[in-house]
Order: C-alpha cells, then structure tokens, then sequence
C-alpha cells in the first residue's frame, strides 16, 4: 500500500473479537465506523484485559490535569459510549450532551453510558451550535466547581481525532514491513 493506492470499504456487518495476546492495541474510530471497535470494547469489557490500550483523548486529558471528558453525539452515540468508557477505565469524570429526551433510548448505548457513570444533559433537537454552547456550559459548571474539563468535538472530529488515524497508518505500515506482507484490505472505522 502506497501513498494515492485506491481503497474501498465496506461494512461494519456482525460482531468483532480481538485474539488474547500481549500485543498493544490502538483503537481508531469515529462515527459510524465505531461500530467493529464497539463490539470489540464490549468484548474486552466483559472478559478484562491486560493489554497496553492507547486512548488518545484519555492521554491528553491526564496530561492537560482534566478531570472530566465532556462530549457530545445522538442518543445513541457510539462515540459518546466510548468516551464513557474511557474515562472510567482512566478514573475520570464524564459528562455526555446528547440529543433527544431523557425518557427516551433506554437501552444499548445510553444504558451503557449510565452504567459506565455518565452524567448525562439531554438537548431535544439539538444543532451542531447547541451541543458546543451546551458543552461550554457544562465545562464552565464543572470549572465553578474546581474541576477541569476536556470538551472533545463531535464524533472526535478534531487534530486529536486525526492523530490517532495517522498512528495507526504509522503502525500498520510498520507491522507490514516486519511481516514482509502488503494486505490486500485495510478497515479503518
């Protein structure tokens, strides 16, 4: 693979699983594409692991002295979830800004997101402007109160996203080398 090669994708379809080994892991998704690396962190959830996981935004909030991940996404946001659950593996705070009613979406993410110790403002037809005032709102709330948060964009969609796509290109090609092998597909989320 090459510099302007031509990639197709396709999917997500069906669940995911990473084989134990000691091996470090890098997650990189966003939007829709989280849904393989969702199924994959559910995994991993339940049965534990003692493998080096990279979390950017978790890493620069420890590093920046934050103690809470503020984002944003739909009721059902994957990238919200994820968020969820990265700052309870790091021992953060999180606080979710999501679009819908609170009565609503009961289930899969949202339940997770609750069990993983969000907190949670809901924004009933919410615009992209709505989520960044709400999320500056609720940063200036924890900041009243001595906390510092990290506000990550929607759908990670920031320098920082990015960096963890260049990381992983990094890697793979790395990883291609050694093996002396060129895939004939890479699936990126």
């Amino acid at each position: 693979l090459k510099e302007g090669d031509t990639v197709t994708t396709n999917g997500p379809y069906g669940d995911f699983f990473l084989r134990e080994t000691d091996s470090e892991i890098l997650f990189i998704a966003g939007g829709s594409g989280m849904a393989p690396i969702r199924s994959i962190l559910y995994d991993m959830a339940a049965a534990g692991t003692a493998r080096r996981t990279r979390y950017f935004f978790g890493a620069k909030a420890l590093r920046e002295g934050c103690t809470v991940l503020i984002t944003c996404g739909g009721g059902q946001s994957n990238h919200a979830r994820a968020t969820a659950a990265v700052a309870a593996k790091l021992g953060l705070r999180c606080h979710l800004v999501l679009s819908g009613e609170p009565d609503q979406h009961q289930q899969g993410n949202l339940f997770l997101d609750r069990l993983l110790g969000a907190e949670i403002t809901f924004l009933p037809d919410a615009s992209l402007e709505d989520f960044e005032d709400t999320m500056t709102q609720v940063a200036a709330d924890y900041a009243s109160k001595g906390e510092k948060a990290l506000m990550i964009p929607l759908g990670a969609s920031d320098a920082t996203g990015t960096l963890g796509y260049a990381w992983s290109v990094k890697e793979m090609m790395a990883q291609f080398d050694d093996m002396d092998w060129t895939p004939d597909h890479i699936v990126v989320g």
